[in-house]
């Protein structure tokens, strides 16, 4: 578990239900942190380390 200030919780709320599936919001940390994961490897930024 993380702990994350309410303004944060309620901006991953807002996000969810944008979502046509509303995921759980674990479920859509991986999704955030995917596209995230993808952008860097796609700018091949140094630090990156693929396979992670």
């Amino acid at each position: 578990m993380v702990r994350m200030p309410t303004a944060l919780i309620e901006a991953l709320d807002e996000a969810r239900r944008a979502e046509e599936d509303l995921p759980t919001r674990p479920e859509l940390i991986r999704r955030i942190l995917e596209e995230w994961a993808a952008g860097r490897r796609d700018r091949q930024l140094p630090g990156f380390r693929s396979g992670c």
